[in-house]
């Protein structure tokens, strides 16, 4: 599995592409997404809600062992970041304009504090599934013949 680790930065000599693949059932992983202010060094910028992803994609997903219940995904190019990794690849990306994306970037640029917080913010995602009737995504358990 490939992580982007140590203040990724996007090139911004060439445009790239971006794909978050994140759970659509979790209100805060929806409201997450919705809020975060990416830079414009993307030629393409995909926000997926894992749940209606395509039989390529998981496929690509499951091969690479990422679980999506444990974490969100963070794709640039052929660079994959998952979990707390890929919170703190948003925070590099993500413009420091609106409250949101000012705390959302003194907090997650730490890669230390990211992986401390991450599994509480898990759990709080687990919870709420929970207590809503959502089922977990289990996309390594599905079978993709």
């Amino acid at each position: 599995m490939q992580k982007i680790t140590n203040s990724p930065q996007p090139n911004t000599t060439r445009r790239e592409d971006l794909t978050i693949i994140y759970d659509g059932e979790c209100l805060f992983c929806r409201n997450y997404t919705r809020l975060i202010n990416i830079r414009a060094n993307f030629s393409n910028i995909n926000i997926i809600n894992a749940r209606d992803l395509d039989h390529e994609m998981l496929s690509e997903i499951k091969k690479r062992n990422l679980n999506l219940d444990d974490g969100m995904i963070v794709k640039i190019n052929e660079t994959w970041s998952h979990g707390s990794d890929a919170i703190n690849t948003l925070a590099f990306i993500s413009t420091p304009t609106g409250a949101f994306n000012k705390l959302n970037s003194i907090i997650f640029k730490s890669p230390r504090i990211c992986k401390v917080l991450y599994p509480f913010m898990r759990q709080t995602r687990n919870l709420f599934l929970l207590m809503n009737g959502k089922k977990k995504i289990n996309n390594l358990q599905k079978d993709l013949l």
